[in-house]
C-alpha cells in the first residue's frame, strides 16, 4: 500500500515514564486535532508491541509514525 503522508499514527508506550504517557495523549489529541491530521493512536500492551504497530503502520500506509512515551523515547 502507498503511504499516505497525511496519515499519522501515534504509537504510545503506557509503560515509560513512570505511567506519564497516558497523560500525554490529551496533548497529542489536541495537537493533531487543532493540525486537522488524520490520525490513529495506538497503545502498546506488551514488551516489542511497538514494533509491531509500527510495521503494522507501515503496511497499512501511514506516512508519518511517532513514538510517545515520556522518558526519553524517541
Amino acid at each position: 500500500m502507498k503511504a499516505s503522508k497525511n496519515k499519522y499514527g501515534f504509537i504510545v508506550n503506557t509503560k515509560s515514564g513512570r505511567g506519564n504517557a497516558k497523560a500525554r495523549v490529551k496533548l497529542v489529541q489536541d495537537f493533531a486535532d487543532a493540525n486537522g491530521l488524520d490520525y490513529e493512536i495506538f497503545y502498546t500492551e506488551y514488551r516489542g508491541h511497538a514494533t509491531e504497530l509500527a510495521a503494522q503502520c507501515a503496511k497499512e500506509g501511514y506516512g508519518v509514525v511517532v513514538a510517545v512515551g515520556g522518558d526519553g523515547t524517541s
